[in-house]
């Protein structure tokens, strides 16, 4: 539990420039989590980390809807961009210090493939441990690894994953699934093997 009292909004948005974070503040009585006793007189609203999928086609859509399904309900709300990280690390080049014919300077990729995902991925942890969210929903988590979900969780916070990809990829789903404390997904089809290693709920995708 945090010991420190903040205003709403005052700690989640003055972070949320060196985080990369978009964040939308929106009080209301319907997000109120708890007050801090009458010692400020202060009411504190659920605090949510919103994880982007990545891709910014498709899945983008489902993330939107509960962007603006969380927005609406009042929640301070901070978005995770990992499409925006995951452009600027798999996009990166550095020079090798070598000329082609043509006398141009020789690029060549910064990081691989694997090495991008891994950095965009990364500065999740960092983003929890400096606005330590109440909850983090990660849509599709297609680039959250389970030791990084392990290791929010046994911080305190709440996982929540929107599994977009039933009943295909369920196998894969499943096995993520058990790293999380909520899971919710877009087909029934195999819920019942989401619920035996989760909490797990059918909610289909909201645009």
């Amino acid at each position: 539990h945090r010991q420190h009292h903040l205003p709403v909004g005052e700690h989640f948005t003055s972070v949320h420039r060196r985080l990369g974070l978009h964040v939308h503040v929106h009080p209301s009585p319907r997000a109120v989590r708890r007050s801090d006793s009458g010692r400020t007189g202060k009411v504190c609203v659920m605090r949510v980390l919103l994880v982007h999928p990545g891709p910014d086609f498709s899945v983008h859509d489902c993330f939107v809807g509960w962007k603006e399904a969380l927005t609406g309900l009042g929640v301070e709300l901070g978005i995770y961009n990992m499409n925006d990280r995951l452009a600027l690390y798999d996009g990166a080049f550095v020079d090798t210090g070598k000329v082609d014919a043509d006398g141009h300077p020789e690029m060549r990729k910064a990081l691989t493939h694997d090495q991008a995902i891994a950095f965009a991925a990364n500065g999740l942890l960092n983003a929890c441990y400096i606005a330590w969210p109440d909850v983090v929903i990660c849509v599709s988590a297609f680039f959250t690894g389970v030791n990084m979900l392990d290791i929010m969780r046994s911080r305190g916070h709440k996982i929540v994953l929107i599994h977009t990809e039933s009943p295909y990829q369920d196998q894969e789903q499943i096995a993520r699934a058990a790293h999380a404390d909520i899971s919710l997904i877009n087909d029934p089809t195999n819920l019942a093997a989401f619920q035996e290693v989760t909490k797990a709920e059918y909610v289909p995708h909201a645009y």
